[in-house]
């Protein structure tokens, strides 16, 4: 087996794309065997593979105890997937802004942290009056 990397072209793609959807769809469309000896299995006779996928995986999806995943398959496929919002932002910022927040920040941190020393010095004084 080589190393080398494999490439195709587009249309080579999309002709393996096409072949295996046609052989993918042949399979789904040939006809169920169903197991006799299983008395559920009865209501499948002449039934192609592919009905009997749709008939499991409602009969799934609408149990006592309903398999969600059988649920979501059904909505996603026949109803469609939900369209999901996304939101984008752009910030752009020079290293110079970005030195300029970083002072304004410590600035602001250094200032509430003597806020906060005066506030334990109100307190605390009053105290050591005391003993």
């Amino acid at each position: 087996m080589s190393n080398s990397k494999s490439s195709f072209t587009t249309n080579e793609l999309a002709e393996m794309r096409r072949s295996m959807q046609a052989s993918l769809a042949q399979q789904a469309l040939s006809p169920f065997s169903p197991d006799l000896s299983k008395p559920e299995e009865a209501q499948f006779v002449g039934r192609t593979k592919y009905e009997v996928m749709c008939i499991r995986v409602f009969e799934a999806a609408t149990a006592a105890k309903p398999d969600m995943r059988a649920v979501e398959f059904i909505q996603e496929h026949l109803l469609g997937k939900a369209v999901q919002r996304v939101e984008s932002t752009s910030v752009t910022t020079t290293y110079q802004d970005l030195l300029k927040q970083s002072a304004q920040s410590e600035k602001r941190f250094q200032e509430k942290r003597k806020n906060l020393g005066l506030a334990v010095a109100d307190i605390t004084d009053p105290w050591r009056a005391l003993l």
